[in-house]
């Protein structure tokens, strides 16, 4: 595993040297069923994190050891896509030599009411009412209703031409989630969880047990 630490092993009187000590995590490239005794899969059980599936962050403070964060996946909201804009323009095809046409919406009975100028001593008539005034003076008057109707009207020819317009597209895409993670290589974390010689020792002490139940 490429790791040794020359140094006595505070709980073994028989590791003095070459020792990997307890608690060291390492990555195993053989069988998850064939993991060196002492050892043991980090798959969150007996003392082990959970570091399956996982990267490991390297932290400078004991506080921040066993944190968890991340994700293998991101939604980008609209805050975070970079700062841009959509624009348009475009010009429709000349249509030639035409004029445009229409009706107004009908209004219902009603008056068009005025105020007229009087030059002289002359008589009005309108709808069929006679007025007359006195000289300087003026007048107001209204139509006679027409009842509901309608005004037809025809624009002037304006020779070929084309119009200029401006756009906004409309939404698309799916808001599905991107894979952020890096190209990746798998291999098994195992942890360091008891000395081998603690396991042997604690073996011949069960077996001595056994032999002097009394002792």
């Amino acid at each position: 595993m490429g790791v040794l630490f020359r140094r006595k092993h505070s709980k073994c009187k028989k590791c003095r040297h070459k020792v990997i000590p307890r608690g060291i995590i390492v990555m195993w490239s053989g069988s998850i069923r064939n993991i060196p005794k002492g050892w043991r899969l980090c798959n969150g059980t007996k003392g082990t994190p959970d570091l399956r599936d996982r990267f490991v962050l390297g932290t400078g403070t004991t506080s921040e050891i066993g944190k968890k964060g991340g994700r293998n996946s991101v939604v980008l909201t609209v805050d975070q896509l970079a700062r841009h804009s959509h624009t348009g323009s475009g010009t429709t095809t000349a249509d030639g030599l035409h004029s445009h046409f229409g009706r107004t919406t009908e209004i219902g009975d009603h008056r068009h009411s005025f105020t007229s100028e009087r030059t002289g001593f002359q008589l009005f008539r309108v709808g069929g009412d006679a007025l007359a005034t006195t000289p300087g003076s003026k007048f107001i008057n209204a139509t006679e209703p027409a009842g509901g109707h309608f005004h037809d009207f025809t624009t002037n020819l304006t020779g070929v031409h084309s119009h200029d317009f401006k756009f906004d597209t409309n939404k698309v895409g799916q808001s599905s989630p991107i894979d952020i993670r890096n190209p990746f290589f798998k291999l098994a974390f195992i942890m360091k969880v008891r000395c081998r010689h603690r396991m042997n020792h604690h073996k011949i002490l069960k077996k001595i047990k056994l032999r002097n139940p009394g002792k």
